[in-house]
């Protein structure tokens, strides 16, 4: 995605909506958004451009139904580039309903007027976990339940055992509650589960995913940045400055952002707790 241009997002596009295609309409109208999907992801099949053949592709996956699209990723490019396939996708509002996860330079400052002007913003940030009234009484951590039937979701099941329940809950407590790293460490300890073979992911297999995306977190981390986290920890966050410094902590999710009975408590990212714990890290 950092590198991502305009035409690679709408190949991406329809190369997702063909996938997803489903059997509960007649065969002659799957076949017809079907190839109408291919002309977008084959464009020697077509001399219009990418973006007309996208819209047309469009029109006709609608006739199955209403249509939604999630375009998640943004955020990890760069302002410019991100700007444009935004830009490009709020043209195609008029053909489908679009939600767009973007970096907040996008949504701030001067140059944020031509997105609010045409879009709702909304702040995802991190699910807050509390302790309930009783962990003995088996009751989960408030915000646990909602992690825990996205996991179940995806799984496609109802409920599942406790070695299963065991893993969805460690993984919830390492994302610190941010859903996208919750899932993402849930797919890759189930990786590290089919490596030795194993149906399902253990707690030793969601150490290792967290292992994982810990060393990334701290190749994020700039001189200074450690001793700013330790201080930040169980404040409004207000005090770390610069605020660029603050912006960057919350946009790589080395610091998350908790709404706890009506105001704002920052803490670092429990994936980062081994190099806070270390007296040579600055």
């Amino acid at each position: 995605m950092r590198n991502v241009e305009v035409e690679d997002v709408y190949v991406l596009i329809a190369g997702t909506l063909d996938s997803m295609i489903g059997q509960s309409h007649s065969a002659a109208e799957i076949a017809q958004s079907k190839r109408a999907l291919f002309t977008v992801t084959h464009p020697e099949t077509e001399k219009s451009s990418t973006h007309q053949r996208l819209i047309a592709a469009l029109r006709e996956v609608r006739r199955l139904g209403p249509l939604v699209l999630l375009v998640d990723g943004l955020e990890k490019s760069g302002e410019e580039t991100s700007r444009r396939v935004v830009s490009a996708l709020v043209d195609m509002a008029d053909e489908v309903s679009l939600i767009v996860v973007v970096p907040p330079s996008l949504v701030n400052g001067p140059a944020s007027y031509d997105l609010l002007s045409c879009a709702k913003i909304f702040l995802v940030g991190a699910i807050c976990l509390v302790l309930g009234e009783s962990e003995a009484s088996g009751r989960y951590l408030k915000g646990l339940e909602f992690l825990r039937r996205v996991a179940l979701r995806r799984l496609g099941v109802a409920e599942c055992d406790d070695k299963v329940d065991g893993v969805i809950v460690e993984a919830a407590l390492v994302s610190g509650g941010i859903v996208r790293v919750f899932l993402q460490l849930l797919r890759d300890a189930r990786r590290y589960a089919s490596l030795v073979e194993r149906e399902t992911p253990t707690r030793e297999d969601i150490d290792e995913a967290a292992r994982d995306h810990a060393e990334h977190l701290e190749r994020l981390l700039s001189p200074g940045d450690v001793a700013a986290l330790r201080d930040a920890d169980g404040t409004s966050g207000a005090e770390i400055q610069p605020i660029a410094r603050r912006l960057r902590f919350l946009v790589h999710g080395l610091l998350l952002e908790y709404k706890i009975d009506g105001r704002t408590v920052v803490h670092p990212a429990p994936l980062l707790q081994n190099v806070l714990a270390r007296k040579d890290a600055a």
